[in-house]
């Protein structure tokens, strides 16, 4: 009996453990088939999203109030910062990250500031509008971004980058109008797959193709991208192809094909335009007379249509000179290579002549050619004028055939020298200058450029229109019906060194000269103040507009460079200024002053240098003397220099009736005899 009992309760255990089982079994599949699992899961992603989504928010939300005045990149760095390393928002994933810098630039387009927060799988965008959830990493559908599309005749170029394209591809397709299935071109993989140029070539002219890129990420997701281009054609040779002048040795000719057309090669046939014979090339040599050149643009696949040049020969003979000068004086010549040219029949050089007279029209070539004839080819003969004039070499021609031709050179100037010289004297005799403003102005610009003339030199030799003369330091002209005399030579530095047309030797003002007679009468300033020296003085600007503005001779006149004190005790505070007229300096009169030196005059300093007109006369600047005395020796007046007096700041230095150095108020009149150079 009780082994009974044992045995029920056995069976009636397992068959409870069996029905539990099955009862568990049809529990799980039930819940796994009604998806509560997956959307459990989803759930608690949604969940995850949201959270991280309105922690990103809040902290956009916090930097806008700790800068409301702050710009968007401000902002939206602030946040990325923040967010950066964050123990609350590290909380929310396994994996964060933050990215290291704000971006404007997203799958190649610009846009507002930005960056992006990864958070396990997912990807937010925080930007000024918000914090976004766009996507999980490697879900994304890959970007083309074509930056560039250019063609040719027979070629299309196009520049192209991808995003979201890690270890992806991208396939290069075209087709050409009529054709029904594209042509892979070429595929890149890898780092190349992000960004390359691609070249589709030999292409055919005047077509329309359709070009498709293709770009595969390795998530599987496609982007396609397609563009119709239409060649144009390359361009006709008329007109855009140009054949040198034949050239002709020994029965063949030569020439040479050009174009303006750039970006094509030259092709060329003789005789035909088969296509198989054409030939690449500029230069060509071995044509007959009768041949035709035909030439055509090709762009390394299509050719144009050409342009023809017919070779034909029967040309007269012709002669080239080359002379070694166009301009020459009365007692010198030049010389002038003659080259005689037949390339037919050739040159029948003894009867070759020539002659060299002032007939600028065709003498004819039955005119008496009686300066010589020729002996070689090419020869180089010797022609001279012994009087003014203008010249020309007649050359005539002679070939085998008895062809003549007349050749006539270009101009040749043979004119009397003018020329200037530092002369030997030791002593000048001042004397009025006959010379008139204009030569004056032409006999400078010879001094200035002859570097043996220099500011001590007393006098030059001038000849000028096959005339001699002297002309020295103290000579006298008159401007304006008033006298000024010449002060030196080569003396001030030009302030362009073109003032005469093209650089000189010397780069001086030829002549310099000074008021003998007061020009006017006038204060330095308004009032009784030397501040900024010459330079800011209300006289100099007088000088160098209204004043000069009004000369009859203003053309004549040279720009050139015055040094003076800008601060009446500051020997340092020296610089320059540019004029037309100036004042002369204590400096450029006296090579003594109050305080020996570098004084000069009541001039804490030297301005420029002493003039030749002045180192004659040596005068002493405080000493009585008829020497700087102005207009005349017997009614002198003051005259201002342009140097202040060294312990006076409302003075300038001027020359005293008696001829010394003194100074007085810069707002008192006083007479005005300024310089020039020409």
């Amino acid at each position: 009996m009780i082994k009974q009992s044992k045995g029920i309760t056995l069976i009636a255990l397992v068959i409870t453990i069996i029905i539990i089982l099955i009862l568990a079994g049809i529990a799980i599949q039930a819940l796994t088939n009604t998806g509560l699992f997956t959307q459990a899961s989803r759930a608690k992603k949604e969940t995850q999203r949201a959270q991280v989504t309105e922690w990103l928010n809040l902290k956009l939300i916090e930097e806008q109030m700790n800068k409301p005045t702050g710009t968007a990149e401000e902002i939206i760095e602030a946040t990325r910062a923040a967010s950066d390393g964050n123990t609350e928002l590290s909380k929310m994933g396994k994996d964060v990250v933050v990215d290291t810098n704000t971006s404007t630039i997203e799958d190649g387009e610009q846009v507002e500031v930005y960056f992006y927060v990864q958070v396990d799988e997912d990807v937010y965008k925080v930007d000024m509008t918000g914090a976004k959830f766009i996507g999980e990493k490697g879900k994304f559908p890959p970007v083309i971004i074509v930056e560039n599309i250019t063609n040719t005749t027979n070629s299309i170029t196009i520049k192209v980058k991808t995003s979201r394209n890690e270890e992806g591809k991208i396939e290069f397709y075209i087709k050409k109008e009529g054709e029904a299935e594209y042509t892979s071109k070429y595929t890149a993989e890898g780092e190349e797959a992000k960004g390359l140029e691609y070249k589709f070539e030999n292409l055919e002219q005047n077509k329309n193709y359709n070009i498709k890129i293709v770009a595969t990420a390795k998530n599987g997701q496609v982007k396609e991208y397609t563009k119709d281009v239409t060649l144009g054609s390359v361009p006709a040779g008329e007109g855009l192809i140009a054949f040198s002048p034949v050239t002709w040795s020994n029965g063949e000719a030569s020439t040479t094909i050009s174009s303006t057309e750039t970006g094509y090669t030259i092709q060329y046939q003789i005789n035909s335009t088969t296509e198989s014979e054409w030939r690449t090339g500029t230069n060509v040599t071995g044509l007959k007379h009768g041949d035709k050149l035909y030439a055509r643009l090709w762009d390394g696949t299509n050719g144009g249509t050409t342009a023809t040049n017919n070779i034909l020969d029967g040309t007269d003979p012709s002669a080239s000179i080359s002379l070694s000068a166009t301009s020459v004086g009365t007692t010198k010549s030049i010389t002038a290579t003659v080259t005689h040219t037949d390339n037919e029949s050739g040159i029948n050089i003894a009867s070759c002549k020539w002659v060299y007279n002032t007939t600028s029209s065709a003498i004819g070539t039955d005119a008496s050619y009686t300066g010589g004839t020729f002996s070689s080819n090419p020869q180089t003969i010797t022609l001279s004028g012994t009087t003014s004039g203008t010249y020309y070499l007649h050359v005539l021609t002679t070939d085998v055939a008895g062809r003549t031709v007349e050749t006539i050179s270009n101009a040749v100037a043979v004119k009397v020298e003018n020329s200037v010289a530092p002369s030997t004297a030791t002593i000048h005799t001042a004397k009025a200058i006959t010379y008139s403003w204009n030569e004056l102005s032409t006999i400078a610009k010879m001094i200035s450029n002859n570097s043996s003339i220099t500011n001590d030199t007393l006098e030059v030799n001038v000849t000028l229109n096959g005339v001699e003369n002297t002309l020295g330091v103290g000579d006298t002209a008159t401007v304006d019906s008033k006298t000024v005399r010449i002060l030196g030579f080569n003396h001030d530095t030009l302030t362009s060194s073109t003032a005469y047309g093209t650089t000189t030797a010397t780069g001086k003002a030829g002549i310099s000269f000074e008021y003998v007679t007061l020009l006017t009468s006038a204060s330095m300033n308004s009032s009784n103040t030397t501040l900024g020296g010459w330079g800011a003085s209300v006289l100099r600007s007088t000088l160098n507009s209204t004043t000069y503005n009004s000369l009859s001779i203003k053309n004549n006149i040279k720009q050139v460079q015055k040094e003076f004190i800008q601060t009446y005790n500051d020997a340092s505070s020296k610089t320059k200024s540019s004029d037309y007229l100036w004042l002369l300096s204590c400096g450029e009169i006296w090579s003594s002053g109050y305080n020996g030196g570098v004084t000069r005059g009541d001039a804490i300093a030297t301005e420029g240098s002493q003039y030749k007109y002045y180192k004659l006369g040596n005068p002493i600047y405080n000493s009585i003397t008829d020497y700087t005395k102005k207009p005349n020796t017997s009614s002198a007046s003051w005259w201002w220099l342009r140097s202040p007096s060294y312990n006076f700041s409302e003075s300038f230095c001027f020359v005293h009736s008696y001829g010394y150095c003194t100074s007085y108020y810069a707002g008192t009149s006083s007479g005005v005899a300024p310089g020039f150079s020409i």
